[in-house]
């Protein structure tokens, strides 16, 4: 789990580096410019929709879901770490879009209202928080479709955003790579303070 965190974060810088230095750079215009020639009525009708439901109060909605399920389960660090996820994620990431102000990419036909910097991806952020809480809330084991679902979620709504043009691919490279740190951080955390809490009752009796 370091290992895949301390990979993240180096990835992490890396992006933010490409968007300081380089914000306009031969791999995104060119990614751009090929989604751009690729418009397809039904794919634009879905990227659409996607961009309505992966938005910050659709998302909001299918956590407090999540929430109140892993509640009915009684599983209480699940339910934690979503929330915790959810307030971390959504900040950090519009934050991140202030300091970096990155400009949005310049698309003939915007057919998607946007709000905010283009760095990082918020949808994409929000795509892979969701993710990775389903993750957490269903065992591999028994829920592997559940598990596909949600890789196929969150790479879609990144690809979405690329191919709609209000994204470069960097932004939602580091929109994935933020919110999969946020909660491997936050589960992490809480599952060693829920070991320690335990460890220190066995010891009561």
């Amino acid at each position: 789990m370091r290992v895949i965190g301390f990979s993240l974060w180096i990835f992490m810088l890396m992006l933010c580096g490409i968007a300081i230095k380089f914000p306009e750079n031969i791999f995104d215009l060119k990614s751009i410019q090929y989604f751009q020639q690729t418009h397809s009525d039904f794919a634009i009708q879905l990227a659409q929709y996607l961009a309505y439901v992966g938005g910050l109060p659709g998302t909001v909605i299918l956590v407090l879901l999540l929430v109140m399920y892993n509640l009915f389960k009684r599983h209480r660090l699940e339910a934690y770490t979503c929330i915790l996820g959810l307030l971390f994620t959504a900040s950090t990431t519009w934050l991140l879009k202030w300091i970096f102000a990155r400009p949005r990419p310049v698309v003939e036909t915007q057919v998607v209202e946007v709000y905010g910097s283009s760095f990082p991806s918020a949808h994409s952020a929000y795509a892979m928080m969701f993710a990775s809480m389903l993750m957490i809330s269903f065992p591999l084991k028994e829920y592997r479709w559940i598990w596909s679902m949600a890789c196929f979620w969150f790479i879609l709504m990144g690809l979405s955003r690329v191919y709609l043009g209000v994204h470069y691919p960097t932004d939602v490279f580091a929109g994935w790579s933020l919110a999969g740190l946020i909660m491997l951080s936050i589960h992490a955390n809480l599952y060693r303070s829920g070991i320690k809490q335990q460890n220190s009752q066995k010891a009561l009796y």
